[in-house]
């Protein structure tokens, strides 16, 4: 827990002429310099998540000059070694436009908390080797075991292991970031044809550090987690260019951008579960379960968590046409290619998007009343990638019917006498067809002291392969939108903004889990929970896959929106505003039973003293409260 943090910034700003020129006065700067200084109990929590924990002389400078056919501007801020920036703007000889910043940001980060309670109490991480014992930790607590009730009242303690190993490697480490950030644009206007513009533009981002990762390594991947550390290494590049040209009322756009993304960090290795164990205790389990794990991973160490490398091509055409009547048509087209570089078994899978949107927006009523109208068509396709997988029957035959009795043998269907394949084709579950369409009205009276905005949103999300709800695909949502804008006296204003929402089959998981069912044992008719307990002495998670009919999702099908904002200044030299927001969401469909509530509320405040001394002050209060279905993990393994 964050005891406590100390931030001190001394900055001592010292306004300077430059007397490049004696005799010029269009040159100016300003230099600030001071010192940042840190102090904690090694126990951030975040409490300073983009700071590096260190002191450091700190500075800005700023320098402005001009002339009659070329102008500059410099920005520079420093607070240590990680923490600093540079932005350069001008303008030569008012054909070639130049904006150039760089910045570098240091992001403090921490390991999974999953692990953390394990550190503090000083003993061994749990494993399925009872390094944790099977009834209670040294802090008193049940961290390694789920006990597994059968009908008769029995228990087996080692039914189910938590395993939460954080590797040597991971404990007691140093967790961040360090991002760099350059980028420039170049506009070029041509001479004597000023109506058409080149433009060039890059950016280079790099990210360098460690970063805490939790993978699943077992059959029972939602018990069976692990802990690594990452280096982090990688490179974003982007080169674009193209031309934009103004022809009377028509605008012309039209720009291409690569982009690449590289990494040199080194890849994690964890070990995966090794199912033969199972083969002397249960044959049948070791049939189930076997055939559908992944060759790769399986009883072998293996690659975790690695980013994959990936190159991108963007084509964006863009228009807009002034009409008459003060209104205007605008639209965009947008084609892009993205390729995975380092897919799963040796794919590269790519993923195409074309996007076109347009827009309306006239003034009527001697532009009292603005109507707007937009549309976007979305098109999504993704490769298919094949999985593969062990692949083998179960059934423990070989082509002749003789048994077979070696775990590491392939297992046939005794009907044909060919191995049963569990591989398959993945379909991608981001292929879609979305429409969206919007419009929007807002009507100003009493010399625009008065605004009432009237709105209304359609989305539709036809996805190819992903199915919300059984049978369903599509998810429609429906958005009315009312707001009211109002000053009635020049020191106080306000908004206020409503927005209902209703949504069709929203994304969400079919057959997810179990809803109350009646007790198979005792054959009651009462309906109670689906008890954790075996079946005629078979483990209950053998019954439970036939017994989902859960349609779960976390994502609403009704939402009401809230929100207000105040200001009032009743002198020049105070300010005070205030804001409140409340959102209520909420799922019925399907068993979801889903409901979140969102309360904020706070206020700014600003004192002016003097020209050069200004005091603010503010405080918000957010509250976000949900209720679901609890989802238990369900297997004795």
């Amino acid at each position: 827990m964050k005891k406590f943090k100390i931030l001190i910034i001394m900055t001592i700003s010292l306004v300077l002429s430059i007397p490049v020129f004696a005799g010029e006065k269009n040159i100016s700067g300003k230099v600030g310099i001071g010192a940042y200084i840190q102090g904690d109990n090694d126990e951030l929590d975040r409490a300073a998540e983009y700071k590096e924990d260190d002191s450091s002389p700190a500075g800005n400078v700023e320098l402005k000059a001009f002339n009659s056919t070329s102008d500059i501007y410099v920005e520079g801020n420093y607070e240590g070694e990680s923490t600093n920036d540079l932005k350069i703007k001008g303008n030569l000889l008012r054909h070639l436009d130049v904006d150039f910043s760089y910045n570098r940001l240091y992001h403090r980060k921490s390991y999974d908390k999953l692990f953390i309670d394990f550190d503090k109490n000083n003993f061994q991480p749990a494993v399925a080797m009872k390094k944790i014992p099977l009834v209670n930790s040294p802090d008193g607590k049940v961290y390694g075991v789920n006990p597994f009730t059968f009908d008769n009242g029995s228990g087996s303690p080692g039914a189910q292991w938590f395993e939460f190993e954080n590797e040597k490697s991971a404990v007691g480490k140093d967790y961040y970031i360090r991002r760099t950030e350059a980028k420039f644009k170049t506009v070029f206007s041509i001479p004597n044809l000023e109506n058409v513009k080149l433009f060039f533009a890059g950016r280079n981002e790099s990210r360098k550090g460690y970063e805490h990762k939790t993978v699943m390594v077992g059959k029972c991947t939602l018990c069976h987690v692990r802990g690594l550390r990452k280096n982090i290494d990688e490179r974003t590049r982007d080169i674009s260019g193209g031309i934009n040209m103004t022809l009377g009322p028509v605008y012309l756009s039209y720009s291409h951008t690569y982009r690449t993304f590289e990494t040199d960090g080194t890849t994690p290795t964890t070990q995966f579960d090794n199912l033969l164990g199972l083969w002397n205790i249960s044959q049948k389990k070791y049939k189930i379960f076997q055939p559908r794990l992944n060759p790769d991973t399986y009883a072998t160490s293996a690659e975790v968590q690695r980013t994959p490398e990936s190159e991108k091509h963007m084509d964006t055409i863009k228009m807009r046409l002034d009409l008459p009547y003060y209104t205007t048509l605008s639209a965009t087209f947008v084609d892009s290619n993205i390729k995975n570089n380092d897919g799963y078994n040796d794919s590269d899978p790519e993923i195409d998007q074309t996007t076109f949107g347009t827009r309306l927006t006239t003034h009527l009523l001697n532009r009292k009343l603005t109507l707007s109208a937009k549309f976007r068509y979305i098109d999504i396709d993704s490769d298919d990638v094949f999985v593969d997988l062990n692949g083998d029957a179960y059934n423990g035959v070989d082509p002749n019917g003789n048994p077979i009795t070696d775990p590491t043998k392939a297992y046939y269907n005794a009907a044909t006498g060919q191995p049963v394949e569990f591989d398959f084709v993945r379909k991608s579950a981001i292929d879609r067809d979305q429409y969206e369409f919007s419009f929007d009205l807002v009507y100003r009276f009493m010399k625009n002291r008065y605004k009432i905005r009237l709105g209304y949103e359609y989305k539709d999300i036809d996805r190819d392969n992903y199915e919300v709800y059984p049978d369903e695909k599509e998810t429609e949502l429906n958005k009315f939108k009312f707001g009211f804008d109002f000053k009635p006296f020049n020191k106080f204003s306000g908004r206020f903004k409503f927005a209902y929402s209703d949504i069709d089959d929203p994304f969400g998981q079919p057959e997810a889990g179990c809803i109350p069912e009646t007790l198979m044992y005792d054959q009651t008719t009462v309906m109670k929970p689906l008890p954790i307990t075996s079946y005629g002495g078979m483990p209950a998670y053998t019954k439970i896959y036939d017994l989902r009919t859960y349609n779960g999702s976390v994502s609403p099908s009704e939402v009401y929106d809230y929100k207000l904002n105040l200001n009032f200044m009743p002198t020049d030299k105070f300010n005070l505003s205030l804001i409140g927001i409340y959102s209520d969401k909420d799922n019925d469909e399907g068993n979801t039973d889903w409901d979140a509530n969102d309360y904020m509320v706070g206020f700014d405040s600003t004192l002016f003293l003097t020209k050069n001394l200004v005091f603010t002050f503010g405080y918000n209060y957010a509250k976000y409260e949900e209720k679901s279905k609890i989802s238990v993990a369900l297997y004795g393994g």
